[in-house]
Formats: C-alpha cells, structure tokens, sequence
C-alpha cells in the first residue's frame, strides 16, 4: 500500500526557504562595505541631518499651529558632543484627573487585561503589547489622580540627535541586512535599495513623531507623550525594520524562484 500516495508535497515558505541557498561570498563583502559606508556617512554627516530635521519639525509645527521656541543644543554622538542639535519647547498645559475618574480608568485596564490574557484567539504579540499599552495607561492614571496634577512625565520639550534623529535605526537596519539581506543570492542594487528606503523611512517617521508628540502635547495634554514617544515610537521603529526585512526577503526569493524554474 502506497501511503504518500495521497498525501500532499508540502511546500516551505519561499523566505524560510531564502537561507538554504550558498551564501554568495562576494555580495557579502559588498553588503558589508555598503552597511559600513551608510554607517559612517550618516555619522560624518549627522550635522547636516540633524539641522535638517529641526527645519522641517519646524515647517511641521507651524503647520498644526503649535506654537514652540528652538534652541540649539548639542548632541551627544559616540561619547562626545556634536554640534546641530536642537531642542524644540512648547508651552506647557496642565491635565488634571479626577481621582474618581483615574480609578475608573485602571479598573477599566484591568479588565480588558484580564479578556485578553485568557482569550485564546488573541495571539501573544497582541497581548503583549496591550499589557504594554495598558501599564503605561495605569501608571499615568494612577500618578496624576492620586499624587500630583500632571503626567510621572510631562513633556514641554524635545530634542533632536541620536536617539530620536533616525540615526539609530539606520545603525541597526545596516547591521541586519549586512548579516541577515546581503548574504543571500540576489541582485545588490535590489537589496542596496529596500535598505536605503528603510533609512530614508526612519528618519521621516522619526520627524513626524516628533512633531506629533509635541503638538499634542500643546493642544491636548502632556499625558499623549507617554503613549506617542515611549510605546507608539519603538513599536513602529520595531515594525518598520521588520516589514522591510520581511519585503526585501519575500522579493529575493521570488526572484531567485523564477530564476531556477
């Protein structure tokens, strides 16, 4: 009796798949010379991105009609400080919660908490940014319901330089593909350039979540900061390396199937 008879071949995903395929020597050597050079040119030239960035979270802050103070501030790069950084200052607003309310709001936390630990249907990823999302928001409440009038955090101010600059994200995107993208057989300039759009990505979102947080900071209240810079901001420096990551592989295996069918 043939047994694998009805039984269907079983077809691995083509971005698994990706890394059973010789590492190519000489697109590994370009991948690192590439990551290096991104590297060391974002670094050389981190003045120049870091002023650029402050005129446009300033086009961006006049466009929502927040207004702010700049001045310049240096940035602290590899231990030393380097010139072109900038702090931004809005005027500050006051956000009282009632007690009443702020215990309303945690026993509203906890509860969702509860659902989504035990509903299986949930996948882990999800619950554990809820539980994220859900201890900033208790913790906030809790502080500016029972001890003081204001967020643990209030922000009035940020500034621009490594860490909220993009200029980190760009560091370990070009470590990831240099290992993890350039490696693997396909063309160089496909794999140069999901790289450099992740790049160029990093450093609009980081931009435009500066000017986020500080607008509504002003308009709505400093509680917005903890959600929008300390959960929103990682999270989606997390996805977008990942996307990418995961765009660039999904092209490569698709090229590299076609080529040997």
């Amino acid at each position: 009796m043939n047994i694998s008879a009805g039984l269907r071949p079983v077809r691995q995903p083509s971005h698994r798949a990706l890394h059973r395929f010789p590492f190519d020597k000489r697109a590994t050597v370009a991948g690192l010379a590439v990551a290096t050079a991104l590297v060391a040119a974002s670094l050389l030239f981190a003045n120049a991105l870091w002023i650029f960035e402050a005129d446009a979270l300033g086009a961006l802050l006049r466009m929502s009609d927040t207004p702010f103070s700049v001045a310049g501030e240096p940035a602290r790069l590899l231990g030393g400080a380097v010139a072109g950084g900038a702090r931004f200052t809005v005027p500050g607003t006051g956000s009282p919660i009632p007690a009443g309310a702020a215990l309303g709001g945690i026993a509203a936390f906890v509860a969702a908490s509860i659902v989504a630990i035990r509903w299986r249907r949930v996948p882990v990823p999800a619950k554990v940014l809820w539980l994220l999302f859900a201890a900033i928001g208790s913790a906030t409440l809790w502080y500016t319901g029972f001890v003081s009038g204001s967020p643990p955090q209030p922000v009035r101010s940020l500034s621009i330089g490594f860490q909220r600059g993009g200029l980190l994200t760009v560091v370990v995107a070009a470590l990831l593909f240099a290992f993890e993208i350039f490696p693997v057989p396909g063309r160089l300039r496909t794999k140069a350039g999901w790289l450099l759009g992740l790049c160029l990505f990093a450093v609009a979102w980081s931009v435009v979540r500066m000017a986020v947080v500080l607008a509504t900071a002003h308009h709505i209240g400093p509680w917005t900061f903890l959600y929008l810079h300390y959960l929103a901001g990682p999270v989606v420096d997390f996805l977008t390396i990942v996307a990418f990551y995961s765009f660039a592989t999904y092209g490569l295996s698709k090229r590299l199937e076609e080529a040997l069918a």
